[in-house]
């Protein structure tokens, strides 16, 4: 399927030459894949009469292809897109260009991307160089924020501090202010390590009786740590945790969760476990293991130390008992090495393979023994 838009030759004299071998090569894929309606073209010649408004279609053609153009399967929705896209395009093209830029890191869903735009839309009837200011701080704000509703309050606030004073507003949403933050923080069920630092580190060296340094998780620089989401490393006298928490829809609960990552790295010290490595290059060497032996060392290696915090710390394994077993359980359904993780803890293990990862961590005293009994080379 073709469109008489390729081959509009008024349209293309409209189009800067940096533009049109993209845009010719982008349309006629959209032609292809019958996503030229009238609706879409109608807002793509908007650059006919509109000076600088290619620029806002070039974004916009940046974000279909960044994995949204499932925007097409639902008509309404694509239309109040085009529709916003448009009335920004107008009045502003560096707020047109701003809005999708915004817009890719949006969630995919119809939901998130429709509440976004709702929002956008009232944020509008305000002032349109508010919106710009909204899509400037959306990165900051989506770091803290876990739902449509958070974060339609953190919006509201905005507009409140706006109609008080114009620039307070626009600082709000463009998180120049320690108050955005602080906003977005009470609106969020997340918990930052920030927040908690202090405390873990108190109960590190309580348990451990060790000074330690706290860091992200995500400054080691491992795929392997990074696409399975851990969240817990310690090595060469430093904890590695996450620079923020949003396991639970509760902020107390992410908190606790917290802490029992410190009571578990404490307890990787005292029963010899990640500290027993001695370099990042060995910690890397590791990682670069077959993701089999790494998922069956990791498994052995955190059911052995926490086994070990419940013979050894009994004053604490109340609380990691709550945590895991209650309130954290739910939380690791849907995956087998997860599963299997919950199900060895518990006193009676359920899956026989659970059963014998708990009767290995009994006998395994250290991390250098659980690769040797893997027969890992290290």
């Amino acid at each position: 399927m073709t469109s008489p838009l390729l081959y509009d030759l008024y349209f293309w004299h409209k189009i800067s030459p940096n533009y049109r071998e993209k845009f010719f090569s982008f349309l006629k894929e959209l032609a292809q894949e019958g996503y030229l309606k009238e609706k879409v073209l109608n807002f793509i010649k908007l650059t006919e009469r509109r000076k600088g408004f290619e620029l806002v279609v070039n974004e916009f053609f940046i974000f279909l292809s960044s994995g949204k153009k499932w925007v097409f399967n639902f008509p309404e929705l694509l239309e109040l897109l085009l529709e916003i896209g448009r009335e920004l395009g107008e009045k502003s093209i560096f707020c047109g260009i701003s809005l999708f830029s915004a817009l890719k890191e949006i969630e995919d869903s119809p939901e998130g991307l429709h509440e976004f735009l709702r929002l956008v839309k009232k944020i509008l009837t305000v002032d349109v160089f508010l919106a710009l200011s909204f899509f400037r701080g959306w990165k900051n704000l989506k770091n803290y924020v876990d739902s449509p509703d958070t974060v339609r309050k953190f919006v509201e606030e905005g507009i409140k501090i706006y109609s008080s004073r114009k620039e307070s507003g626009y600082d709000f949403f463009e998180f120049k202010t320690e108050k955005a933050e602080k906003v977005a923080k009470n609106l969020s069920s997340s918990c930052f390590l920030e927040d908690v630092e202090g405390v873990v580190r108190k109960v590190f060296k309580a348990l451990s009786g060790k000074e330690i340094e706290i860091k992200n998780i995500e400054s080691i620089g491992s795929d392997f740590i990074l696409q399975r989401n851990s969240k817990v490393l310690i090595f060469l006298n430093t904890l590695y945790l996450p620079s923020h928490l949003k396991f639970f829809e509760d902020q107390l609960l992410n908190r606790k969760f917290y802490i029992l990552l410190g009571i578990t790295g404490a307890g990787m010290i005292r029963f010899r476990s990640f500290p027993s490595i001695e370099s990042i290059e060995e910690l890397r060497e590791l990682l670069n293991k077959d993701s089999l032996f790494l998922n069956l060392f990791l498994l052995l290696e955190y059911v052995r130390v926490i086994e070990s915090l419940r013979r050894e710390w009994k004053g604490v394994w109340n609380f990691l008992e709550k945590v895991i077993q209650k309130e954290f359980s739910e939380k690791f359904q849907g995956g087998f090495w997860k599963e299997i993780f919950v199900d060895a803890l518990k006193e009676n293990p359920v899956f026989s393979i659970s059963q014998e990862i708990k009767r290995i961590s009994k006998e395994i005293n250290s991390f250098k023994e659980t690769l040797r009994f893997l027969s890992i080379d290290t």
